[in-house]
């Protein structure tokens, strides 16, 4: 394909996006829409889920959960109380730190907001 033929190729497009406008205008928007989702879609996925976390030595992070044999429960969350203790007696761990989830309801205008926290 020369430079000519492309040449007039964009020349005719342009020609037919004047004709119908309403058609360019849509075209338009939906590829405006569809690269800002992309382009917001992997800024997320990329934040949360390719760049390592923000910590020294984050490869050495690790969980801490409790099994409960009786019940057959696994991934119970540590008790404030033993998270202490094990702080307090820890000589093989680093430091010891905790988070525990919550759900925090708060009211902006007629009806209360449940806000999930940590």
């Amino acid at each position: 394909m020369s430079f000519r033929t492309l040449g007039q190729d964009v020349v005719y497009g342009f020609r037919l996006l004047l004709k119908g406008p309403a058609f360019a205008v849509a075209g338009i928007l939906t590829i405006a829409i569809g690269v800002g989702g992309t382009t917001g879609i992997f800024s997320i996925v990329n934040s949360v889920l390719l760049q390592p976390l923000p910590y020294k030595n984050a490869d050495r992070l690790l969980g801490l959960t409790e099994t409960d044999r009786e019940r057959n429960l696994v991934g119970i969350q540590v008790s404030f109380t033993k998270l202490q203790r094990l702080q307090q007696s820890a000589h093989t761990l680093e430091p010891v730190a905790g988070y525990f989830p919550t759900i925090v309801s708060f009211k902006t205008g007629a009806l209360p907001e449940q806000v999930q926290a940590a």
